[in-house]
């Protein structure tokens, strides 16, 4: 298995970029409940951009 190093850094820079604002390039949650859960999401794939699809 692979190991893919998280950058903290990336990550914290993407969610004081986004905080109070929204990310044009995702869906807006905000009618359906709120966006708090696609924030994080968002977040945590700025610091580790690879998605593991094994099962």
């Amino acid at each position: 298995m692979r190991t893919i190093e998280y950058d903290r850094q990336k990550a914290k820079s993407y969610a004081k970029k986004w905080a109070y604002l929204r990310n044009p390039q995702y869906y807006d949650y905000t009618y359906l409940g709120g966006d708090c859960t696609n924030f994080i999401s968002q977040c945590i794939f700025q610091g580790a951009p690879h998605m593991s699809y094994s099962r």
